[in-house]
């Protein structure tokens, strides 16, 4: 499937460790690593595609909360990877 380069470095980046989310920034000594949006969990890759009340929001909104998967993932790439599947067989 044809993807735009922007579409494909904003898939890249989380997974290369190349987005401050808030784990990050706390192990860099710049901050507590809480949520900006929610304020109330850690901020991981994870939370801010997916798991963040803020954004579940706007999933819930654009009608995409039921095309993403919800089980655990071990890391970003394979909640991706999961979600892509679930989208190429809609």
């Amino acid at each position: 499937m044809p993807v735009l380069p922007k579409i494909r470095i904003f898939g890249w980046r989380p997974g290369q460790g190349a987005v401050p989310v808030g784990y990050k920034v706390k192990a860099a000594g710049l901050g507590d690593g809480t949520c900006k949006l929610c304020g109330s969990h850690i901020e991981t890759i994870l939370h801010a595609m997916r798991d963040c009340s803020s954004v579940q929001e706007v999933l819930i909104t654009s009608g995409m909360d039921s095309l993403l998967p919800q089980g655990p993932f071990r890391d970003y790439f394979e909640w991706l990877e999961a979600s892509h599947s679930v989208m190429s067989s809609e």
